[in-house]
This record gives C-alpha cells, structure tokens and sequence, in this order.
C-alpha cells in the first residue's frame, strides 16, 4: 500500500470519528471503549476517554453532489474525494438528442434487445446441456462393450439429445425456414458457432443436416463476420462429417443453397474453400459413375464453382478486388482428386487447363497429396 492509498484510508477512520452516530459508524471501537470503562482499565480521572482532535467534518446535508459532464460523451466523468468517490460509468442519454425520434426508435430496440437476450439464454442452456452430454460420452467410450452401465450411459444421452434440441428449437415436425432459423441466430454469436460445433455431432441425421442448411443458407454472413470471431474453422470438421453420410438426393439440395455470392465469399476464405473443395470431392464420389439421380444439377453446380474460381483468380484489369491469398484447405492430406473434378467439366467459357491453372492459383497445391 503506497502511501497515498494509507492516506485515502486514515481520512476515512478519521470521518468515522466525526461521525454523528458513532454506536453505528465506529461500532466496534465505542463497544472497547465501554468494555474498557466497565473494566476500570482506562485512566483515572475521566469518566471518558480523550477524544481525539480530528479535522471539522464539513456539513454536507445541504449539499446536491452533481456530476461532471461532457457533451456526446459515453458516461459520467467525474473526480473522486473521500465524501464522493468515483462512481461507476453508467450510459446516460445524450442530452441533444431528438426525442421524437427516441419515443420511435425505442420499442423496436427494445424488441432486438429482448430477442438478443433470449438468444443469450438459449446458449448458456445449451451449454450446460453440451457438458454432461460430452460426460456421458466419454463414460460411454469408457465402459467394456457389453456392460449393463454403457446402456444406461446411452439412454440417458439420448434423453440429453432430446433436451439439446428442444432447446435449440429443432423439433422432429418442423422444417427448414429461411426466415424463421434458430441456428442462424444461436450462430451470429462466437459463443453460438462453438457451441454448434460441439453438439453437431450429437444431432440425429435429419436434425444435423438441418443445422448444416442452415449454415449453407448464411454462409457468406458467418464468413464475413468470423473475421473478428475466428472460430468457424471448428465447424468444418463437423460438416465435413455430414456430408459424407448424405445420398444424392440430399446432397444437392444442400449445394443449391449456396448461392454465387456465397461461393464467391466462400473460395476466398481458408474455412469457405475447404468446405467448396470438401463438396466438389464427395459430389465427384457420388456422381461422376454416372448413375445417380440429379447428374444434370450436379453438373451445373459444378460449372458455376469453376466459373466463380476462374473470376477470383483471375480479376479484370481495373477490378477494386485484388487476387486473394487464399490458405490451403484445413483437411490434411486432402485428396488431389478435388483438383480433377473442376477439369473434369469444362464449361462454355473457359478450358479445362484454364480452370485447373486458376484452381492451383487459389489453393497452395503443397497442401494436397494423393491417396
């Protein structure tokens, strides 16, 4: 303690000396004090002690503490004294603003943050659902394969399951919605997207592919705001997982949901490339015998890719994007098939060498090895 904070902490013991209630302010030195007369202990002479000579407590009862403001400033700026400390920072409104517009604006930011706040909830309950399901797991995986404990373990994750989704609003009976997504919202917060990320793996088929729409749906949102989050390379693993188990009907639904803008953010990202590069390859195991349902979609999907890759790669002179330097793909020894697939399918516009040079130009080729 330097010498100034001693200071700050005898002037308050001082004031407590002053005090106009001293059985309530000074409690335990007046209760010694009496202790000490009943006991004959202090000196004679004086029924009471020597009161001690402090500083006049200045009289503050007509006093209106007011204080300091600054114009368009974030809070209340104030100097600290023993009488006054400072006060904690609390947002007050600005003074010149228009109170039409804030009687207006009110209701509708009240609403936004009322269903931020929900989401809030959402998560801090999913969370500690997600912890005793990762429990349970590990239990589980702990267990010999014919104990009577690892069924129970599994009933009581499977109820957990249940739990996660209801809260999460994934019922059974309900379908995907553009305009009415829980993921999406529960995703728009750093806290959300590694929270889907754990429990992904968790979900059914049918509800996990859910989330995975739901993530195709707003691709380019998440990409754009996981600048500052940094956390959606943790779902790539997941998805990835996904979209092995998916039959072709399946598949493409979930890749016409990717939008050309979507593709176009998401080849110029490390996580949106990955993903592209993981649906290329398991659209290539599906598709390219030639027997599936759907090859005619399947190979406009892949068209538009090449087209899309060709442009990012190769910007117009003049152009405001410069050429991205894009990371390699996340999956580790990631089949050079994926580069095969886009030559594969030349389109009207450019030449297969033209779409596998732009394709080497996105992706660091070092990254890729044959299986």
């Amino acid at each position: 303690m330097n010498q100034k904070e001693k200071d700050w902490v005898i002037r308050i013991q001082m004031m407590a000396l002053q005090s106009d209630r001293p059985e309530i302010d000074d409690y335990y030195y007046q209760n010694f004090i009496e202790r000490r007369l009943r006991e004959g202990r202090l000196a004679s002479g004086s029924s009471k002690p020597q009161r001690l000579i402090t500083p006049t407590k200045p009289n503050l009862e007509n006093r209106k503490y007011v204080p300091v403001q600054f114009s368009n400033s974030l809070g209340k700026l104030t100097t600290s004294s023993v009488y006054n400390p400072r006060q904690i920072i609390d947002i007050i409104q600005s003074s010149n603003q228009d109170e039409d517009q804030t009687t207006s604006e009110g209701p509708d930011t009240r609403q936004a943050l009322s269903k931020r706040l929900v989401v809030y909830k959402t998560i801090e309950k999913a969370y500690e659902i997600i912890v005793l399901m990762e429990e349970l797991q590990t239990q589980i995986e702990m267990c010999p394969p014919n104990a009577s404990a690892r069924q129970s373990f599994g009933n009581n994750l499977d109820s957990k399951t249940r739990m996660m989704l209801e809260v999460l609003d994934m019922h059974d009976d309900k379908q995907f919605d553009l305009h009415d997504d829980p993921i999406f919202q529960v995703m728009k917060i750093r806290k959300g997207k590694k929270l889907i990320a754990r429990c992904l793996h968790f979900l059914p088929q049918t509800h996990a592919i859910t989330v995975v729409q739901s993530i195709f749906s707003h691709l380019a949102i998440l990409i754009k705001r996981d600048a500052k989050d940094g956390v959606l390379h943790e779902l790539y693993s997941p998805i990835s997982d996904v979209l092995t188990s998916l039959n072709s009907s399946t598949f493409l639904q979930l890749s016409s949901l990717l939008s050309t803008f979507a593709i176009t953010a998401a080849v110029k990202d490390q996580v949106g490339v990955s993903i592209v590069c993981k649906l290329l390859y398991e659209g290539s195991l599906l598709f390219d015998s030639g027997q599936a349902v759907g090859i005619e979609h399947w190979q406009k999907f892949v068209s538009d890719v090449s087209d899309i890759m060709v442009a990012v790669a190769n910007p117009k002179e003049g152009s405001r994007h410069a050429r991205p330097t894009t990371p390699s793909p996340l999956l580790e020894n990631f089949p050079y098939q994926v580069f095969e697939v886009l030559s594969r399918h030349p389109t009207e516009k450019h030449t297969s060498e033209k779409i596998k040079s732009s394709v080497q130009q996105l992706i660091s080729s070092t990254s890729f090895e044959a299986q």
